[in-house]
């Protein structure tokens, strides 16, 4: 019935579902606090919040770093998901100091690195790497465990045209990394890699190709303050 009235209206709308009560294809299937651990070919989305403690305003709440929350949007992203991310607005309707300048600094990420985000859509892999228990001296993990965030070795995957974007979530000093996907046995496809940039970067990157993977190096200067962005045309 929703559906027949948003063509009369003339409207796009979504329905979101949990727990399989419809089926994929009928709508968007919702996962809450969690997300799929691979590619799933129907959209499907994630909610999660910037607060620790709870969904609405909470009073002297920890927050979620801006890094945690960049690689939980890119492994959504890398699986064909989307993330719905709660702030909860104080009683007079503001928001915390904190979760604006969270807001703003995700915005201020994709507005360098929305390249990556938008209109995309997965690679052959969602990625590569592990992912590591968050620590912090005020977080005390639930009974569902630790929240989990990127690993130094991590890479999330998409692609758009004939672009494949591989963001990395490491700057080491030696100025290199290893994308173990993409190797001289598995290439990214028959034509080859003609040119990688990093985004926000106007620098031209030194690569090879080797049996154990696609080594790149670092452009000078970081583009952005974390999550960085490799564009392999």
């Amino acid at each position: 019935h929703y559906y027949n009235r948003s063509r009369e209206w003339n409207k796009d709308v979504v329905i979101t579902y949990k727990r399989g009560i419809l089926k994929p294809g009928d709508a968007v299937q919702d996962f809450e606090r969690s997300a799929l651990n691979h590619i799933e070919k129907m959209k499907w989305q994630s909610d999660d919040k910037l607060s620790i403690t709870g969904w609405c305003y909470v009073k002297d709440s920890g927050y979620w770093p801006v890094e945690m929350m960049i690689g939980i949007l890119l492994d959504i992203v890398s699986k064909n998901g989307n993330l719905l991310l709660s702030v909860g607005p104080k009683p007079d309707g503001t928001l915390p100091e904190q979760e604006v300048r969270t807001l703003k600094e995700i915005g201020a990420w994709m507005g360098v690195n929305g390249e990556a985000i938008y209109s995309s859509t997965p690679w052959r892999v969602f990625g590569e790497g592990g992912e590591v228990p968050y620590s912090a001296s005020d977080y005390h993990p639930s009974k569902k465990g630790p929240k989990m965030e990127m690993g130094l070795d991590a890479v999330r995957f998409t692609r758009k045209g004939a672009s494949l974007y591989g963001t990395v979530f490491d700057w080491p000093r030696e100025g290199k990394f290893l994308i173990k996907s993409i190797t001289a046995d598995r290439p990214v496809s028959r034509e080859g890699i003609q040119s990688i940039s990093m985004l926000g970067s106007g620098e031209k990157l030194r690569w090879k190709q080797t049996a154990q993977g696609l080594e790149v190096t670092y452009p000078s200067k970081k583009p952005c303050s974390y999550a960085y962005v490799f564009k392999i045309t």
